[in-house]
């Protein structure tokens, strides 16, 4: 193929004083290569030809704009390498500035290949293995190779949820761009002088205008997402690489069967919109995932798509109520669906249970019973035969068809597997008797005897209570239109706990703080007793903060430079109820953080109460001190119910039981927590960090 040729001559500029030339001519598989650098006198570039890629070919250019002189000692082997010696960067590109977050390329290391003779994206992708995972720094590579793919972008922003939305980009090219329905694009924005860029899917349908769009979710961790939405963006540097992909959507007969979670949403969206746009009989059903309605993006949209369009259908699943997408409703899907092609998007935990769950269902719907007695069922506690995972029993009922013929045929199944499900012959023989739905009983009741009626919030409260089960009762309560505070109230008494009804004061609402707004909140709550709730993080500590009637949520990465007065006020003396000091104490110790200013640990004190109990999880006594539900995740959802600001109203939860140690401890009981319990919390998690130390010699 033809090499680019580009040529740039400064008009305004003297005669050239000196000429620098290189080609490939005399090398062996020349390719027709070329480079000129003319230069004034004092080192400026006033002309440059180029044929072929030039990595240096940014640098100069920017050069020849702003006027720099080249040092001589830059062409000290240009003749002979065809390489400028530029030890500098382009604007806002520090040599330690990373390239590819993905394999943590730096900048400098790529410069060094290139100058190396690494002078095409192919060949620095071999040696380094940048652009290998999700293609974001592919446009940024390029550009130091001299081949920027870069569009200035404008962009208009409308929300969809608390946290999510949509931007339409407009670019500043003539013609617009060519995208098909399932592509992304990298957009990269200039923040503190540094470009970051992030890949996004285009929701928008192919054909629409020359405008695209994308959806962003902030995300508390996120660089690029906050940027995106803080302050306002027309003052926003946004740039855009051509639209990517191969993974694209193509209308067949075939049904598309989209099954997303969370974010995850946006293909599904891509698609539902490029089929409303074309005429073709395609049919899609979207099956979404999400929290609560309010919290799932575009289910407006796709739902208004459902009701007007015939082709198209929608499953939403709020996990919140128990709504929760399963292996029953896996198989219904295909079985409603056959020859489906799926499309599964959203986070990591949901999209391997759900392709576990379609491998899994390629056994026929009668057939699960079957693949439940290999396999166990853990819902149900039926143990299954050992190492027999979900591919070896759809492999056997495939190949056998039934349990009884896979049995019949146990003697020729080799390996541990085979000899396995020999020795355990019996254990699937119940399993089957076990899983078999018993059909023969005569029940007194009629369809309409099993329509759900009205949740009564009270009796639901005091029996789930007593049964423990805590969980369960928040989801139902939520699934009934009670909400939360049903579930999660505290209590104020008098005197004798026993006879006095409980008051019910509803959590208030949590409320996300970072930087300047939670130091203002700090300072200005200096004197109170704040609860302090702290877990780790998928990028960090997760920060739970709350007074009797404020609760605050914010997240600190491992190097945040957005938490310095969090981390001061943190280690000060200003007054802090904990639960559990000692393993928090432990916890910040990871972080390099210290703790100060405990004034009440309420595991301690609910021991000083009654040191009978039983447990001192801050689950238990939440619930036996204050009647309170710690919020939990539910291990069996596939997208967890346990609300991103939990944190938040288990701090505040932890001042509610301030409170009722505060009644509840007598003078003494609260002299021996003051000067005894409370100040050995540092100097215990102390001697357990630093260990003991032991005389060998003495001991033998």
């Amino acid at each position: 193929p033809a090499l680019r040729a580009f040529r740039l001559r400064d008009l305004a500029e003297p005669a050239t004083a000196t000429t620098h030339r290189w080609s490939d001519a005399d090398r062996a598989g020349s390719r027709g290569q070329q480079r000129v650098l003319e230069l004034t006198a004092a080192g400026r570039v006033v002309g440059i030809v180029c044929v072929g890629i030039w990595a240096d070919l940014p640098f100069l250019l920017e050069g020849a704009v702003d006027g720099t002189a080249l040092d001589p000692e830059a062409f000290l082997s240009f003749a002979r390498t065809g390489r400028l010696a530029l030890a500098r960067m382009p604007a806002g590109q520090s040599a330690e500035e990373t390239v590819c977050y993905c394999m943590q390329i730096k900048a400098h290391t790529l410069r060094d290949l290139i100058a190396g003779g690494h002078e095409s994206f192919d060949s620095l992708r071999r040696m380094t293995g940048c652009g290998s995972v999700c293609g974001g720094c592919e446009p940024a590579v390029l550009a130091m190779l001299g081949q920027s793919e870069w569009i200035p972008v404008s962009a208009e922003a409308a929300p969809q949820t608390e946290d999510v939305r949509s931007f339409r980009l407009r670019p500043d090219m003539a013609g617009g761009l060519q995208w098909q329905t399932g592509q992304h694009l990298i957009i990269s924005g200039r923040i503190d002088e540094v470009w970051v860029s992030r890949n996004y899917t285009i929701t928008s349908a192919p054909g629409e205008g020359s405008e695209l769009e994308i959806a962003v979710k902030r995300e508390p961790l996120g660089v690029f997402s906050r940027w995106l939405f803080e302050g306002p963006l027309a003052e926003k540097e946004l740039r855009i690489a051509p639209p990517r992909g191969t993974a694209v959507w193509v209308p067949s007969d075939r049904p598309t069967v989209c099954l997303v979670a969370g974010i995850g949403v946006t293909p599904a969206l891509a698609i539902v919109r490029a089929a409303i746009a074309q005429a073709a009989p395609v049919r899609v059903h979207v099956d979404y995932s999400g929290r609560r309605a309010q919290q799932m993006a575009f289910l407006g949209e796709l739902a208004g798509h459902a009701e007007r369009d015939g082709r198209v259908t929608l499953e939403a699943r709020e996990t919140a109520s128990g709504g929760r997408l399963g292996p029953k409703e896996v198989t219904t899907l295909l079985d409603h669906f056959p020859g489906a092609a799926f499309h599964v998007c959203g986070p990591t935990a949901y999209m391997d249970a759900v392709l576990e769950m379609l491998g899994a269902a390629g056994v026929p719907p009668e057939r699960i019973v079957d693949y439940l007695a290999l396999t166990g069922d853990a819902v149900d506690g039926v143990p299954g035969v050992d190492k027999v995972g979900e591919k070896t029993a759809v492999k056997w009922i495939q190949h056998y068809g039934s349990l009884d013929e896979v049995l019949a045929h146990r003697d020729d199944i080799g390996g541990v597997v085979g000899t396995n499900l020999r020795e355990q012959v019996a254990n699937v023989e119940r399993n089957a008797r076990l899983n078999k739905l018993v059909r023969t009983l005569d029940l007194p009741l009629s369809l309409d005897d099993l329509v759900r009626q009205p949740i009564q919030p009270t009796e639901v409260v005091d029996v789930f209570d007593r049964l423990q089960f805590r969980t369960l009762k928040q989801r139902v309560l939520q699934f009934g239109g009670a909400g939360s505070d049903a579930a999660n109230t505290a209590t104020t008494s008098g005197d004798v706990v026993q006879e006095s009804p409980r008051v019910h004061v509803p959590s208030p609402t949590p409320r996300h703080m970072g930087d300047e707004e939670l130091a203002k909140w700090l300072h200005d709550n200096s004197e109170s007793r704040i609860g302090v709730f702290i877990e780790r993080g998928d990028e960090g500590l997760v920060i739970g903060l709350a007074t009797s009637d404020v609760s605050v949520r914010s997240v600190r990465s491992p190097e945040s430079l957005d938490h310095v007065e969090f981390d001061r006020w943190l280690a000060g003396s200003a007054p802090k109820v904990v639960h559990d000091g000692k393993a928090l104490a432990h916890l910040l110790a990871e972080f390099n953080l210290t703790l100060g200013g405990i004034v009440r640990d309420t595991r301690v004190a609910a021991w000083l109460a009654d040191s009978g109990t039983k447990s001192l999880a801050l689950a238990d006594v939440a619930r036996g001190l204050a009647g309170l539900d710690v919020p939990v995740a539910d291990p069996n959802e596939l997208v967890p119910s346990v609300d991103p600001a939990s944190t938040a109203t288990t701090a505040w939860i932890i001042t509610q039981l301030d409170a009722e140690c505060e009644r509840l401890l007598d003078e003494g009981q609260q002299s021996i927590e003051r000067e005894i319990e409370v100040p050995l919390i540092p100097v215990l998690a102390e001697m357990e960090r630093v260990g003991i130390a032991m005389d060998s010699g003495i001991l033998d």
